[in-house]
C-alpha cells in the first residue's frame, strides 16, 4: 500500500510540474520551448523600459585674481571677499574677464543645470593651478571659508582648508576629492539654482595672479535611453 501511495504521489506531483510549465512555454513544430505571449510581454516591459544615461564627470569652475594687490580686485569676485563658482557657462565673460573655455569651466549655463540633466555630488576638492604662486594659494586657502549653497538653502559651510589641495608647481600630483561625500551624496536637479562660494573676512594682497579651482566630483543623469537593442521580439 506504502508503495501504491507513493506512487500516485509522485504521478500528482508531475502533473503539477507539467501544468505550471505549460503555463510559461508552447511547444513548436521543431519542439522547441518557446516563452508564451503573456510572460513575453512581461519581459518586454521589463527589457524595454527606459533607463537614464550615466556619466561620471566632475563639473568644475574656475574663478581668477587677476595681477598684483588686494583680492578685491578679482573679475570673478562678484563684491568684495566672495568668489562666485558656476555662474558663469562656458563662452560667457565675468565682469572685467575673458571669455570662459573648457579650461576654466564645464557649465552649459549659468547656476543650474539643463533639462534633462542632474548631477550627484560625490566629493568636492578647492584647489589652485600649478602656475598659481604657493605662498598666494596657502594665504587664500588659510583665509577663507567655503559656502555649497542649493536651491533656497545652505547645504555645506566649512574652512576652505578642509577640502583643499595646493599644487605644487613642480610636482602635480591630483588627490582625488579631498572632501568624501559618496555616502551620501547630494543632488543638484535640473533648473534648480545652485552656487559655491569662497569667502575671505580680511583683505588680502597677492604677488601674482591666482586661480582657484573648485571641483564637484560626482555623475550626471542625463536623457532617457531605451535599449532596444535589448528587447525580445514579441513573435512566437
Amino acid at each position: 500500500m506504502n508503495q501504491i501511495g507513493t506512487a500516485i504521489k509522485n504521478i500528482f506531483r508531475t502533473l503539477l510540474w507539467v501544468l505550471s510549465f505549460g503555463t510559461l512555454c508552447k511547444k513548436t513544430v521543431a519542439g522547441c520551448a518557446v516563452i508564451a505571449p503573456g510572460e513575453q510581454a512581461r519581459i518586454n516591459t521589463i527589457s524595454t523600459a527606459p533607463r537614464y544615461e550615466k556619466c561620471f564627470q566632475p563639473l568644475y569652475d574656475t574663478a581668477i585674481i587677476e595681477g598684483v594687490g588686494e583680492s578685491q580686485a578679482s573679475p570673478n569676485s562678484g563684491g568684495s571677499g566672495n568668489l562666485n563658482f558656476f555662474q558663469v557657462p562656458l563662452g560667457g565673460t565675468p565682469a572685467r574677464g575673458v571669455v570662459k573655455t573648457q579650461v576654466q569651466t564645464n557649465m552649459d549655463q549659468g547656476g543650474s543645470l539643463c533639462y534633462p540633466k542632474s548631477f550627484f555630488i560625490t566629493g568636492i576638492t578647492v584647489t589652485t593651478t600649478p602656475d598659481t604662486a604657493y605662498k598666494d594659494a596657502v594665504k587664500l586657502i588659510s583665509n577663507s571659508w567655503f559656502r555649497l549653497f542649493i536651491g533656497t538653502m545652505d547645504h555645506l559651510y566649512v574652512p576652505t582648508n578642509t577640502l583643499s589641495y595646493i599644487a605644487n608647481m613642480s610636482e602635480y600630483n591630483y588627490p582625488g576629492p579631498v572632501m568624501d561625500m559618496s555616502e551620501h551624496p547630494l543632488q543638484l536637479i535640473p533648473q534648480q539654482n545652485f552656487r559655491v562660494e569662497v569667502n575671505y573676512p580680511d583683505k588680502l594682497v597677492f604677488s601674482s595672479q591666482v586661480k582657484l579651482q573648485v571641483i564637484l566630483h560626482g555623475f550626471s543623469v542625463g536623457r532617457m535611453l531605451f535599449p532596444t537593442d535589448y528587447a525580445i521580439s514579441t513573435q512566437s
